[in-house]
Formats: structure tokens, C-alpha cells, sequence
């Protein structure tokens, strides 16, 4: 069974009067006007206005050639301050380039490493060129660098065929052969 609940809607209505006539109108008051004189101006007091008004707005403004002179001065500073950085930005910018290089030949020239392997390891960052062009910093990454990978290093590789086997196995097989010759009936060599 569901029971209904009313709601008193009437809370959020507009009040009602008491004598239960219809709600009162906010009443509207109307603002008095009060007349304000319109000003006119004739033209020689316009043209004084304005030109007092002129006269404070340019009151200790630079003149026209002043203002050209030092747009003029700053065009000379500017271009000479953006010289400056270009010259710089291109000068920094071939030194990285010059660095780079004798890096590069510094770690080509390292005997008994992979070189390849080697300039991909190495941090860069702690190496340094001076003024002479000499590299510093590749020696003492070297060390670490061969504990953490031992594969830069080049394993020594032998030049040739097979080996030739050590002495002792020269003779077992030829003492092999010289037997295997003799049950043959052939003679020894």
C-alpha cells in the first residue's frame, strides 16, 4: 500500500494578502527628471578647447626630430647587438662542429677497441677540447667503460687458416700413419 504525500506548493507562490484579494504590484516610482541645460559651443571656443587639450597631451613629449633621430640611433644599436649574437651563434656553432671532428678522429685512433661500439658508449659531455685541440676525458671513460661492456675491446683475432696442431700431435699422427703404411706393406714415409 503507498500512501500519497502532499506538498504545500503554495510555499514557494507569491504571498497572498490576508484579506485573501490578489497579491500586491511592487509599486513603480518613476524618477523625476530634472531638466539639465544642453552646453553649445561655438567654434573659436572648440578650437580652444582642443588645442589646451593638445597642449597637455604633448606637454615634455619629444618633437617629430627628435623622435626620428632616436629611432635612428636605436636601427645603428640594434643591428650592431644582432651582428654581435649572429657572429656568436655562428662562431659557437663551428666550433661544435670543429670539436666533433677531433672527437670522432681521437676515438678512430684508439688501437685495440671497437670503435664503432666505443663512439656510441661514450658520453660526450665530459669530453672536452681545448684552445690547442686536444681531446681530454676519453682515457678516464675508457676504464669504466671496459668494466660495464668488455665487448668494446677487440678480441685478437688470428691471421690465416686452421692452426697448425702444437708438435706433440705432428708426431702421434704421423706415427699413425707410419703404422697404418706398414700393416699395408707399404713403406714408411
Amino acid at each position: 500500500m503507498t500512501t500519497k504525500k502532499h506538498m504545500n506548493l503554495q510555499l514557494f507562490a507569491e504571498p497572498t494578502p490576508p484579506d485573501g484579494g490578489e497579491p500586491n504590484e511592487p509599486e513603480v516610482i518613476e524618477p523625476t527628471a530634472e531638466p539639465t541645460p544642453e552646453k553649445t559651443f561655438t567654434q573659436p571656443e572648440l578650437d580652444t578647447l582642443i588645442k589646451d587639450r593638445l597642449a597637455r597631451a604633448t606637454k615634455n613629449q619629444p618633437t617629430k626630430d627628435e623622435l626620428k633621430a632616436f629611432k635612428a640611433y636605436q636601427d645603428t644599436q640594434k643591428t650592431e647587438a644582432e651582428k654581435a649574437v649572429a657572429n656568436q651563434l655562428i662562431l659557437d656553432g663551428l666550433t661544435s662542429v670543429a670539436n666533433n671532428k677531433l672527437i670522432r678522429a681521437e676515438i678512430k685512433n684508439l688501437d685495440g677497441y671497437d670503435t664503432k661500439l666505443l663512439s656510441r658508449l661514450i658520453d660526450r659531455s665530459t669530453i672536452t677540447v681545448d684552445d690547442s685541440g686536444e681531446v681530454s676525458g676519453i682515457t678516464e671513460q675508457l676504464a669504466s667503460l671496459e668494466l660495464e661492456f668488455p665487448m668494446i675491446k677487440k678480441q685478437s683475432a688470428s691471421i690465416g687458416g686452421a692452426n697448425p696442431p702444437s708438435g706433440n700431435a705432428t708426431t702421434k699422427a704421423q706415427t699413425e700413419m707410419d703404422e697404418l703404411r706398414k700393416a699395408m706393406g707399404l713403406p714408411p714415409k
